[in-house]
């Protein structure tokens, strides 16, 4: 099987460029989905959410942990748009590995031009070359980091969702705690 080069006329510099704005969108994505945890555990103290949400060391534990929060804190319809938000929360990590673990290799092309690619180290076993066929040079970094930014936007109008209805609870439980009536009754 052949690498397939997703294409594009790119400088060293510009492969840089674009690989560094892609890893930056992906902090984006991983700070939106902390703030979206910190609303969804409705705890006032950032030092208790940041501690549990960054003791998890890689994205898969950090995701898994909001899901926990997401099914206990949300209602129905909130908790269908959670999943289907999740799911490509999940799609977006395997580009961010693919940022993360492939190595950046000299592409040669016709005469003297030279483009940096991301692909997998020279002595990685074939079985684990087939996970990544194709190589990613600075066009394709620069399509990871527009996935990752309409991701973290995403993820943002989520939490403010989240916010509003978090709001509400606290509101209800604050009427139900001081002996009121629950609201509508």
């Amino acid at each position: 099987m052949t690498d397939e080069l997703i294409q594009g006329e790119y400088a060293p510099d510009d492969f840089f460029r674009a690989f560094a704005i892609a890893m930056l969108r992906w902090q984006y994505i991983e700070h939106e989905l902390y703030l979206l945890f910190h609303a969804l555990i409705l705890t006032p103290l950032t030092d208790i959410s940041g501690a549990l949400y960054y003791a998890q060391t890689g994205f898969g534990p950090k995701l898994r942990l909001v899901d926990i929060a997401a099914k206990v804190a949300l209602d129905k319809p909130l908790q269908a748009q959670w999943r289907a938000l999740r799911m490509e929360l999940d799609d977006a990590s395997l580009h961010r590995n693919i940022l993360a673990h492939l190595t950046a290799i000299p592409e040669f092309g016709e005469g003297d031009s030279i483009q940096l690619v991301l692909a997998p180290a020279l002595l990685t076993p074939m079985q684990l070359r087939r996970k990544h066929p194709q190589k990613y040079d600075a066009e394709g970094c620069e399509r990871i980091a527009v996935i990752f930014d309409e991701l973290s936007q995403k993820v943002a109008s989520f939490h403010a969702k989240v916010r509003e209805s978090c709001r509400s609870v606290v509101q209800q439980d604050k009427h139900d705690q001081d002996g009121e009536a629950p609201l509508g009754h």
